[in-house]
């Protein structure tokens, strides 16, 4: 039961739903495709983007409850992370107290290091794929472009926020962190 659309981003609309089986609010990223073939690519990342995902089981880090395809639509289910993003928090607050920015960043470096020692890089760390939490927890968002270093050895072009790029990933050089 979609209630309402939480935004649009690079691969598709995330929506606000109800996941009547366990009863809680949840996001669910929709994609939308153009071709067959466009799908089987979407469909291959947003698979790979849950289960980067899913295998990162960490406060900071909003989980993953589900991935499938339902009439030539691929979804993903995600924890409804409840707050405002860092980029709404900074616009409201712009110069937030010392002791709150030590702890948001403190909270994403844990978080980061906790992905980072899994392999698994984000590649697109900005303000809008961070959720601040009513009770003031950092929560990253969206590892559409995350690379799994583990397994994921191929070179790309760039992707990602070119604002918020690593000086090795603006540079189409390998991404190690």
């Amino acid at each position: 039961l979609l209630t309402s659309s939480l935004g649009r981003g690079s691969m598709g609309c995330v929506f606000l739903a109800h996941d009547q089986l366990l009863n809680r609010q949840v996001a669910m990223k929709v994609v939308a495709v153009r071709s067959i073939r466009d799908h089987a690519m979407l469909q291959v990342a947003l698979a790979r983007e849950a289960r980067l995902g899913a295998s990162l089981n960490d406060p900071g880090i909003a989980a993953v409850y589900d991935f499938g395809v339902h009439a030539a639509k691929s979804f993903t289910i995600f924890e409804y992370v409840v707050g405002e993003t860092l980029r709404q928090l900074l616009t409201r607050c712009p110069q937030l107290p010392l002791t709150d920015v030590q702890q948001i960043i403190g909270s994403l470096a844990r978080s980061l290091d906790f992905a980072h020692a899994r392999g698994v890089v984000h590649r697109d760390l900005k303000p809008e794929n961070i959720c601040i939490t009513r009770q003031g927890q950092p929560k990253i968002l969206d590892f559409g472009i995350a690379r799994d270093l583990r397994q994921d050895f191929r070179q790309e072009g760039f992707c990602g926020t070119p604002q918020y790029a690593a000086p090795e990933q603006a540079a189409c050089s390998a991404t190690d962190s």
